[in-house]
């Protein structure tokens, strides 16, 4: 089982053959996001870690084997499950959690908003010229 951010690097040591993980590693350029539920990309629970800059690795495990782990490369982080907030273990929370709240914060906001102009948009007015006009089609 993965507890601590150094089984989870371990883990990635000796688990994971990707080039830029491991330069990345050897440059202490790597950063645990924490903990995810789900992943982007997946419908498993698991670690996001950024590897240099640009390169995201997830670990979940393996639902049919429990206490067997599995990596893939990911999109980047989905801030929305962001689980670090509600977990005491560190190895969940990241390793920057005040700035990933604010992250999942932000994100939820931004999907609050987005939500709130869908109940506004022009297709609920009756008038297509008026939504024309107000919103900026013309």
């Amino acid at each position: 089982m993965i507890h601590t951010r150094r089984q989870l690097v371990d883990w990635l040591v000796a688990n994971v053959g990707d080039r830029v993980l491991q330069n990345a590693l050897q440059r202490d350029e790597v950063v645990n996001l924490g903990g995810f539920a789900p992943l982007p990309t997946s419908h498993n629970y698991g670690w996001l870690v950024r590897a240099g800059s640009h390169t995201y690795i997830a670990v979940a495990e393996d639902r049919r084997r429990l206490g067997r782990f599995y990596w893939f490369r990911a999109p980047g982080p989905t801030w929305e499950t962001w689980i670090g907030d509600t977990s005491t273990e560190e190895v969940f929370r990241g390793d920057d959690p005040d700035v990933f709240q604010e992250y999942k914060d932000e994100r939820q906001r931004l999907l609050d908003l987005a939500a709130s102009d869908r109940l506004h948009t022009p297709s609920d007015r009756s008038d297509p010229a008026d939504a024309a006009v107000n919103w900026g089609d013309v």
